[in-house]
């Protein structure tokens, strides 16, 4: 399962990358379904909620993951809470 988990996490920096790539070329990159773009965001709140856990269980600050997507994508606020919200919601 965690091969799947990081593959979550690096499929949106695969496709900015890969974005920015083809926009270099002059090429502009194909249109991205809208229903993989929704797919796409389960996997990363579910990897999100996944880190926290792990984060917990090893003794360290799962909010460290709040600040590591502030500096990854300080737009996406809406992730942002949703991690925040899970880190709330972790049992004591």
């Amino acid at each position: 399962m965690r091969p799947i988990l990081l593959l979550a996490c690096a499929l949106p920096f695969a496709a900015r990358q890969l974005s920015a790539i083809l926009a270099h070329e002059g090429q502009r990159p194909a249109p991205v379904p809208s229903g993989a773009l929704r797919m796409q965001r389960s996997f990363e709140l579910a990897a999100d909620r996944q880190a926290i856990q792990l984060l917990r269980d090893a003794s360290l600050d799962p909010a460290a993951l709040i600040e590591y997507l502030r500096m990854l994508s300080p737009v996406d606020q809406a992730r942002i809470e949703a991690a925040q919200k899970a880190i709330h919601d972790l049992p004591q």
